[in-house]
């Protein structure tokens, strides 16, 4: 109510700008695109929590950045001082950028990743006292959500890679009156607080290269989560525990006496005396149909509001004992009771079970909505229990910040109530969930002092002791939580799955021994369970025994535990460097749907196995086999693969000149994704892929543009010199020089090689420009470096021929067949464009130098191996030599006297 929102078109922009103003400061942005409804749908949430701080009241300080997952989601988390102001722009389908405002001394500039979906994360610290974090995303983004929580100031971003799931129904659900009532606040306000320890303090693989790689399911001494040894990310969720009020010892009339029966005709005090008779004895389904029975036959009976609410609770009770086909049936009976008895003691209570029962039907606005009927309306007898019932409502909405927010008016306001010790329950779990250990502890310890009975009634107490203890690293506390549920039983898991957590606890105190008796306890005993693969996996970790993992994954074939066993052979093939293997055995895993975090993990090590392979086989020369590996794999690689090591497989097509592969390869990566040294090294790289394969004027383009740029000095100078070669190529001789000059006179220090080859082509220009001097005095510097160097052999057979080719254009016909004659000795031959060329003038030389006998065998081999015109030109100075010859023996010829 009362916010403004205006819309303006921008004229000198195609944008559409929605300006929302608001009354209250907002808590949770919520957006995601709907590509099957083409909706953009957005959600803002206030809150009071949101109304402590509008703005710092001093600059922020950020001072953590963690990463973590939920289900269908990959989540960041900065911890702050205090709330920052902050600003998203999402500018590109796999990029999000979010600035923090006011930061007076934020991290350093650090890079983070790959994260599960997230290829890298920036971190970059600006003069302004701003923070830059920028978020590059494997595929394009369909959801994202930021919110602020009081508890433990973080401010929490959530990308997930599936678009938001709105239920028409819900929405139209969340217009209905009963709903309305609570405030639009209750709708929107959900809190997204629930962090697990993985959020908080990831677990990294035991090998220090493998990045972010998060070991999920078989967690290594680093730290366990209890819930990670199946495929339910259970840390994600409240359950297994119970979220169902149990309200079995405050239901009014079962223990009452039996009704005075003054005024009642005798058949209807006999019905209502069978219908007593049902409640003592707890016939519920009897009860049910003779109090149908007695509202048809006497509707205007004393006892008709008595036995209106009556027939609510034996339904009630038939659907507690988990008939939920009558769900229906519990709410219509109540609802008629309301509806003709609204001022009656039992309304109160018949609002709670209405409640209890829509919320199981997913109704949850309208469950909220009764609840919050109750509350404004302060009906004290009952809001101690309406309070604690719309907590755990609340908990099964996903919105945990209200659910705490109720326990702890319950706790606040009723201090002695009978349902504190579960309030006390509830908030433990919450701070569990949030990865408060030490707070959960706390609250755990509270409910002990106050009823130390209470596993009694709520068995899942001990299993969340037993995890909460294995977070605090207390595995003796956790044991005897983990051995006490195990002889309690009515667990949320099953024995052999306490008992493998059991030897989780030994296991995460380095005590394999004993650890080992657990697990082979659970193998025994329980052949064919759950536990019993989780102990096998444990063993097989133990013993490195590749084969039990083998035997695992083909029993549990498409099961999570299979699943988990190729993943755990998967790693221990990595960590012994055996990637190909590592791939192999992960093929039949990636080939599955994500549905999992497993196959998701599955396909990581994918990635990171084949980046350890190509690396191995580039720095080893193996690139034809590198080559092959990849167009194998490229499918299923598409773009996961960090960009440096994309950027190995097209310098290996590159030196394969295999440049057409080498480009698609080299156009997959975005150079800002690449460090500095990488960046330089792919500009070269594509350059020279582009040139090689003929496209001169994107190599030209390329290399214009980035040449100014901050890169590694050595590949500034290869950029140099590839782009005085296209100048060159291109018939662009001043700019080729140019650059040519400027790397041998230039600040930046090049190899004698280097500046050889240079001064060769300097040499080359000039003498196309018909400077020969200058030509000669460039090529004699680079004849004398390439004679110093035995690697700079092709070099020097060039220089000898290029400046032999100078003496011949000036005449000097004795110092052109010398040179000639070297660079010819020195190799060089016909893969040379200008051989046969170079050949002919070595033929006019000699023949200039009077030595026709050593042309004529040149041009013997002209006329037969170089162009056509060469050949013809051969041809003429051979038959040229022959009529000299022919005229030399006429000059000789006695004369006859005639």
């Amino acid at each position: 109510e009362n916010n403004d929102i205006d819309m303006d078109e921008d004229r000198e922009s195609p944008d559409l700008k929605l300006r929302i103003n608001m009354d209250m400061p907002f808590h949770k942005i919520d957006s995601s695109w709907l590509p099957n409804e083409k909706l953009l749908y957005l959600e803002i949430s206030s809150g009071e929590e949101s109304m402590e701080q509008e703005t710092p009241a001093q600059a922020s300080t950020l001072k953590t950045i963690r990463f973590g997952f939920k289900e269908k989601a990959t989540r960041m988390v900065m911890g702050l001082d205090q709330r920052p102001i902050w600003e998203m722009t999402y500018h590109d389908p796999t990029a999000v950028a979010i600035q923090l405002e006011a930061i007076s001394s934020s991290l350093k500039d650090e890079r983070y990743g790959p994260i599960k979906w997230l290829k890298e994360v920036t971190v970059l610290k600006q003069e302004d006292n701003k923070t830059d974090i920028g978020l590059q995303i494997e595929s394009h983004l369909n959801h994202v959500r930021i919110f602020w929580m009081n508890i433990g100031n973080r401010l929490v971003m959530d990308l997930f890679d599936e678009p938001m799931e709105i239920d028409d129904k819900d929405l139209l659900s969340a217009l209905d009156s009963d709903t309305q009532k609570e405030g639009d606040d209750n709708q929107e306000n959900d809190i997204e607080n629930k962090i697990d320890q993985k959020t908080e303090q990831p677990e990294t693989a035991s090998s220090p290269d493998m990045g972010h790689i998060v070991r999920m399911k078989i967690p290594k001494r680093e730290g366990l989560d209890a819930d990670q040894t199946t495929d339910n990310n259970s840390a994600e969720t409240i359950g297994p525990l119970m979220i169902e009020p149990k309200m079995d010892t405050v239901f009014p009339g079962i223990n009452e006496g039996k009704e005075m029966v003054q005024g009642l005709s005798p058949e209807e005090a006999f019905l209502f005396g069978r219908i007593q008779e049902a409640r003592e004895i707890n016939d519920f389904e009897k009860g049910a149909a003779l109090t149908n029975h007695f509202l048809t036959e006497f509707p205007d009976s004393t006892l008709i509001e008595k036995i209106s609410f009556w027939r609510g609770d034996f339904y009630y009770y038939l659907w507690k004992r988990g008939d939920k086909s009558i769900t229906q049936k519990v709410i219509n009976a109540y609802k008629y009771a309301i509806d003709y008895f609204g001022r009656s003691m039992y309304v109160p209570l018949a609002y709670i079970k209405i409640a209890q029962a829509s919320s199981t039907t997913g109704n949850h606005y309208a469950a909220i909505g009764y609840l919050s009927l109750l509350i404004n309306k302060k009906e004290g007898d009952y809001l101690p229990l309406s309070y604690l019932t719309r907590g755990k409502i609340y908990l099964q909405m996903d919105q945990t910040e209200k659910a705490i927010s109720d326990f702890q008016t319950l706790l606040s306001r009723y201090p002695d109530s009978t349902y504190n010790v579960e309030a006390n329950f509830w908030i433990a779990n919450y701070y569990h969930i949030v990865g408060l250990y030490e707070e959960a502890e706390n609250r755990l310890n509270e409910i002990a002092d106050s009823d130390s009975q209470l596993y009694l009634e709520y068995p899942e107490y001990l299993s969340l002791c037993a995890k909460n203890s294995l977070y605090l690293k207390n595995y003796d506390v956790a044991r005897d939580y983990l051995v006490r549920a195990v002889n309690i039983g009515h667990q949320s898991e099953t024995v052999d799955l306490l008992l493998a957590r059991i030897g989780d606890t030994y296991h995460q105190q380095e005590n394999e021994k004993e650890a080992e008796k657990y697990f082979r306890m659970v193998i025994d005993y329980y052949p064919e369970s759950e536990g019993a693969s989780i102990a096998k996996l444990r063993l097989a970790d133990y013993f490195s025994d590749i084969s039990i993992l083998e035997d695992l994954s083909n029993e549990n074939m498409g099961e999570p535990i299979g699943d988990l066993a190729l993943l755990e052979k998967a790693y221990q093939l990595y960590e012994k460097e055996q990637y190909i293997a590592a791939l192999d055995s992960l093929d039949e895993l990636t080939a599955k749907p994500f549905q999992t975090e497993t196959r998701k993990e599955a396909r990581h090590l994918y990635y990171r196995s084949m980046e350890k392979e190509i690396t191995r086989l580039y720095h080893s020369n193996g690139q034809k086999e590198l080559t092959d590996l990849y167009r194998s794999k490229s499918k299923t690689l598409t773009d996961n693969i960090v960009p440096e090591i994309t950027l190995l497989v097209a310098l290996s097509f590159n030196n394969l000149r295999l440049y057409n592969d080498a480009i698609s390869a080299f156009l997959k990566i975005k150079p800002y994704d690449l460090n500095q040294v990488s960046r330089g090294k792919y500009i070269y790289g594509l350059a020279g892929s582009y040139f090689a394969n003929g496209d001169e004027d994107s190599a030209r383009k390329l290399l214009e543009k980035n040449r100014g740029g901050k890169l590694d000095i050595l590949d500034q100078r290869k950029m140099t010199m590839l782009l005085a070669d296209i100048y060159m190529a291109k018939g662009m001789l001043r700019d080729a020089h140019d650059l040519y000059q400027s790397l041998v006179i230039g600040k930046i220090k090049i190899s004698d090689k280097e500046i050889a080859r240079s001064y060769l082509f300097m040499g080359k220009i000039l003498n196309r420009e018909a400077n020969f001097k200058k030509a000669r005095e460039a090529l004699n510097r680079s004849i004398a470096l390439a004679e110093k160097d035995e690697e700079s052999k092709a070099l020097l057979q060039s220089a000898y021929i290029e400046i032999s080719g100078i003496y011949h254009n000036e005449k000097k016909y004795p110092q052109a067949v010398k040179s000639f004659e070297h660079g010819f000795a020195l190799g060089y031959g016909p893969d040379n464009n200008d051989y046969w060329k170079m050949r002919f003038r070595l033929a006019l030389s000699y023949l200039a130098t009077g030595e026709p006998k050593k042309a004529e065998p040149l041009l013997n081999e002209i006329s037969e191996g170089g162009d056509t015109i060469l050949q013809q030109k051969a041809q003429i100075r051979l038959g040229a030599i022959g009529l000299d010859e022919q005229l030399k023996q006429l000059s000789f010829m006695p004369e006859t006297g005639n």
